[in-house]
């Protein structure tokens, strides 16, 4: 049974009837039995993902924010459960699946920076729609290592422009020194907070994507196999979950314990594609069966298509699915089409499931 949907709405359940007194063991700053209690619960949907309480006093809000390290299958996890929280509390209460932009200090070798600490110039670049950020070493930052260097800056960009933005758009960084600060003497060195707001004015003026409506990070493979054995048989794709699949781009028969564990399915769309198909056929196939999914899927936060790929014979939707009921669904979908069958990667053979 995958029972992952139920467990989230049983927390849900659950938290509309004490958020209020979390709500003041937060405003009391006794956070150790609130934490503990929350664990007990979280742990029934999201086991052992690390999770942090926090409350943005301006606005009077409350914010629970889950590590998830960036691991890509623990962040869809985290995905659905945040989109579950009741429209009722989400006025007051925020479920965040990365670090949010709160404008916060970091804290390194004892000494705590904030937004003046740290001054950067960046470089725009909209061919690979990333940021290269050159750094200034201020006064406080040169007393410490390279590598404490870029930590303050990882915890005060997240701070400032959100992890998901980070994870989206910041490439590489290079300290200014020598002819290189001599080069870029003339330029505008930003603070944290002056930054943050160049940042938005930029993405915005570019038509880069906002990093608000950015869920996860794609990612394209490619494999040469003559093979055309189900599974062995892809040569592209391109997946949300690359820890998914082998190193060599190949996928592989689910061995993410983790989903198991939150009751998650791991399941794909196979269509057979004919010898005699087109290129355009075939793309069109795979375009198809995909689209078809997330309708029943993605769009109702039912589960999530994460890998889309082309074979030698076959084409695939690979998805997580939070529910027999919506697995129902996609499998009644599926025996619409004469050649395509659904077939269940965490079992230990590709059978249709």
């Amino acid at each position: 049974m995958l029972e992952f949907e139920t467990r989230t709405k049983k927390f849900m359940e659950w938290f509309e009837k004490n958020h209020v007194s979390i709500e003041r063991k937060i405003a009391k700053n006794d956070f150790s039995d609130v934490n503990a209690k929350l664990k007990e619960q979280l742990n029934k949907v999201l086991p052992g993902v690390a999770f942090r309480l926090s409350k943005i006093r301006k606005e009077e809000t409350y914010i629970l924010e889950f590590n998830t390290q960036l691991i890509p299958t623990v962040k869809a996890a985290a995905i659905a459960f945040c989109r579950m929280l009741p429209e009722d509390l989400s006025g007051t209460w925020k479920f965040c699946w990365s670090h949010p932009a709160c404008k916060g200090t970091a804290e390194v070798s004892g000494k705590v920076f904030d937004s003046s600490d740290v001054k950067v110039i960046p470089q725009f670049d909209d061919r690979r729609k990333k940021v290269t950020l050159l750094i200034e070493k201020t006064d406080k930052l040169a007393e410490l290592s390279n590598e404490e260097v870029f930590s303050v800056l990882y915890m005060l960009l997240s701070d400032y422009l959100g992890e998901t933005a980070v994870e989206a758009y910041i490439g590489t960084t290079q300290f200014l020194r020598g002819l290189s600060k001599f080069k870029y003497r003339n330029e505008h060195a930003y603070t944290m907070n002056e930054f943050s707001q160049v940042f938005r004015r930029e993405i915005k003026e570019r038509g880069w994507q906002d990093p608000d409506q950015i869920l996860m990070q794609s990612s394209d493979y490619q494999a040469k196999t003559k093979s055309y054995e189900i599974r062995m048989d892809m040569t592209q794709g391109r997946t949300l979950c690359p820890d998914l699949l082998k190193e060599e781009g190949l996928p592989e028969k689910a061995r993410h314990e983790f989903l198991k564990h939150c009751s998650i399915g791991l399941y794909s769309a196979v269509t057979d594609l004919a010898p005699d198909m087109s290129k355009d056929e075939r793309a069109r196939a795979r375009i198809s069966i995909e689209k078809d999914v997330r309708a029943i899927l993605d769009m109702k936060n039912k589960g999530m298509v994460i890998n889309s790929a082309m074979g030698n014979a076959h084409c695939y939707a690979d998805f997580l699915v939070y529910s027999d009921e919506a697995l129902e669904e996609v499998r009644k979908m599926a025996a619409q089409y004469d050649d395509c069958r659904i077939i269940n990667l965490q079992k230990d053979n590709y059978d249709p499931d």
